[in-house]
């Protein structure tokens, strides 16, 4: 059995383990291969034996010298569907796991049969989708995943499992038909022959290329700031525009599947005389078409930092140097402590002689609007907001303090 992981010993890895075959098998040659990583696991409750897998991975780990992280759901409402539910906390935890540890990758088990199981859910359902199967590398909520075992076999990984010893339970809940991924699994895949499991892998191989063909056309059109003009949209086939909103997608870390429906409605508003369209599309994740471009960008969460004095401020929206005074920005001593915090809704801003709203301020310099609840604003210790960079499209800073946004 060939298992290729192309791992670097000078980076972290993160594990989603389940302590089932496959993420056990993959532990197995994480060990072998002295990886620096760290085990994820969920413990979702559902079954009986949940605790009992949770404490053997556990004791698992301790053996091993691993480091061991686990998210207990206990007290934690299901909202909807159970599996989209579980999976959106799942990929949370993981998220803070890998921010927390600094983890350049997170590795997951999916094989061989999970990649012809969702090709034919791909199928059946009749999707548009940015990958058939499920893809070797991909980002999900900015991390990078990759899916080492996708040319192993369910049954290959058991077979090499029960003969190494390498120990693993049994999800009881997969051993039933109330998902469709079970049923598909227990009376399709489980079930064809060595040649139509070939030419399943050769016709999906066959249909991802043809999938890259296009991304490779359309990524040169997707600008630096992660943009699509509607302009070059409207050259586009239906196909063509569907992988450039996933490119898109993909560029942001969002995971986010879009329908059909949207992506004619998106098509349809290319020729809208608006200036800006916003089409919400769950989970905080919003389509734009916004003076000439299209966007998809998650919704930025509120934020306020406080300068106690003249210093540097590196943060994820910007980037600040008070160290040699701010005059040139209106900021004097004794306006500290500063606050730079995105903008409140009723937020007001003095020019000249009129106190302006800073939302009509931001409509007459064109700031798409994605980005007018993030945009920074200074107040002072007083409560007055004494400073907002400017916006416009192509401009050039000649502040002598520096103030970097880092927003697109």
């Amino acid at each position: 059995m060939k298992v290729k992981l192309n791992l670097k010993h000078n980076q972290t890895y993160l594990l989603a383990c389940s302590y089932g075959p496959d993420s056990m098998f993959l532990f197995h040659h994480l060990l072998k291969k002295k990886a620096n990583f760290i085990v994820c696991h969920v413990n979702y409750h559902k079954r009986p034996e949940s605790n009992q897998e949770e404490e053997s991975l556990k004791k698992f780990c301790k053996d091993h010298n691993v480091l061991f992280e686990v998210l207990d759901t206990s007290k934690m409402k299901c909202s909807g569907n159970f599996q989209a539910w579980a999976r959106d906390v799942r990929y949370d935890f993981f998220k803070k796991c890998y921010d927390k540890y600094k983890a350049s990758v997170l590795l997951v088990a999916h094989q061989q049969d999970d990649v012809i199981e969702t090709y034919c859910i791909q199928k059946r359902r009749m999707a548009f989708v940015h990958a058939w199967g499920i893809a070797t590398y991909s980002k999900v909520n900015g991390m990078n995943v990759y899916r080492p075992l996708l040319n192993l076999s369910k049954k290959e990984i058991q077979e090499f499992n029960d003969k190494n010893s390498v120990p693993y339970a049994i999800d009881s809940s997969n051993l039933k038909d109330d998902y469709e991924r079970n049923s598909l699994r227990h009376h399709y895949v489980s079930q064809i022959s060595m040649e139509e499991r070939q030419k399943l892998i050769d016709e999906i191989a066959k249909e991802n290329k043809a999938l890259n063909d296009i991304k490779n056309k359309v990524s040169p059109l997707i600008s630096s700031q992660n943009k699509l003009s509607v302009e070059a949209a409207k050259s586009l086939s239906f196909e063509e525009f569907a992988q450039a909103l996933f490119i898109i997608l993909d560029n942001e870390g969002i995971d986010s599947p879009i329908s059909l429906k949207q992506i004619r409605d998106f098509m349809n508003n290319l020729i809208s005389a608006k200036s800006n369209i916003a089409i919400p599309l769950g989970n905080d994740v919003t389509y734009y078409q916004e003076y000439g471009d299209i966007c998809i960008r998650k919704e930025a969460k509120p934020y306020i930092y406080t300068i106690e004095s003249p210093t540097m401020l590196d943060v994820d929206e910007f980037y600040i140097d008070l160290s040699f005074g701010g005059e040139d920005r209106n900021i004097h001593q004794d306006d500290y402590p500063i606050y730079i915090r995105s903008p409140k809704e009723n937020d007001t801003y003095k020019i000249k002689n009129y106190e302006a709203s800073i939302n009509r301020l931001f409509i007459d310099w064109k700031m798409p609007p994605h980005l007018r609840k993030v945009w920074p604003v200074i107040e002072n210790k007083d409560g007055k907001i004494i400073y907002i960079p400017r916006y416009k499209k192509e401009y050039v800073d000649n502040h002598k303090t520096p103030f970097k946004i880092k927003l697109n």
